[in-house]
């Protein structure tokens, strides 16, 4: 039958020679009842552009509010959209896993992931290095914006995981800074020549006989080496150029290690992110998508 069924996207050919070998695409569609609903979305589809919100959120229970937050709050900033992006792809990520429906959804779990590991990603690398304390701070801000529009009371619950975490993801920060401070050098500099770090990067990475990539986890120093385990195989690797006065052990770290055939350790080649050892059961579940870390 598929062999004559024509295909219903209205390309004329039949279904099996179409769409049944192309990527499944999800259609949705908001029909407005007036101008206004429609000049509405339009302004929403605007302000949401000021943080990249996918344009699907706007027909899920968290675009609209997210939305209202930043016309309603009195001191928006880029602070502000900082917070929103990450989390706006957070709920957009968990919303597709069809986990989230609504804020009562949003369970211990949900803040728990979004603060302890999901918020690395967004950890924009800055001469500042205050990403963390910008980030914790605005997820209060909506949090208190919740209870205030009676979305549910997470204030208490937000609190306890940021005071729970703050300390390890301000570690993380200055970690993951001083790795990319050895990886780039100067890239704070805005006259840094990104193409030319890449190619310098990948010409180094080119030279090892040898390149794993994986999530590591440092169990001890030993002088200049750090120990450290692979995740997903347990095999012990002693780690060379790594930051040995930051690195503590349980931290775990996302990159590229490589040796040469003479070598019986390898070195730290190239860095992803760095998370506290609580990201553990999210980072190997194959429920989490992993964004690579900013520059700016």
């Amino acid at each position: 039958m598929l062999n004559t069924l024509i295909c219903p996207c209205g390309s004329g050919k039949t279904f099996i020679s179409c769409c049944q070998n192309s990527p499944n695409v999800r259609v949705f569609s908001a029909p407005f009842a007036n101008g206004k609903e429609r000049q509405d979305f339009i302004e929403n589809v605007e302000i949401a552009s000021k943080f990249k919100m996918p344009m699907r959120g706007h027909l899920l229970f968290y675009g609209k509010d997210l939305v209202e937050y930043v016309k309603e709050s009195s001191s928006i900033s880029e602070d502000t959209y900082k917070f929103l992006q990450p989390f706006s792809f957070f709920l957009y990520q968990k919303n597709d896993q069809g986990k989230l429906n609504s804020w009562k959804d949003c369970t211990f779990s949900f803040w728990d992931e979004l603060i302890s590991t999901y918020f690395v990603h967004s950890i924009r690398l800055s001469a500042q290095k205050n990403e963390v304390e910008t980030l914790l701070h605005e997820l209060k801000k909506f949090a208190v914006w919740l209870k205030k529009h009676n979305k549910g009371s997470y204030l208490k619950k937000i609190h306890s995981r940021i005071h729970a975490y703050e300390s390890d993801l301000k570690l993380c920060e200055e970690v993951i800074n001083s790795l990319y401070e050895s990886h780039w050098g100067d890239f704070h500099d805005k006259d840094w020549d990104y193409k030319r770090a890449v190619f310098e990067s990948e010409n180094r990475l080119n030279s090892y006989s040898v390149t794993e990539e994986s999530l590591f986890e440092v169990t001890g120093v030993m002088g200049k080496y750090t120990v450290a385990k692979c995740c997903e195989t347990e095999k012990y690797y002693y780690l060379k150029g790594l930051p040995i006065k930051l690195i503590q052990p349980k931290l775990l770290l996302s990159g590229t290690i490589g040796k040469h055939y003479s070598q019986d350790t390898w070195d730290w080649i190239f860095t992803s992110a760095v998370y506290p050892h609580e990201s553990k059961s999210y980072l190997l579940s194959s429920d989490t998508d992993l964004y690579t870390t900013t520059l700016v």
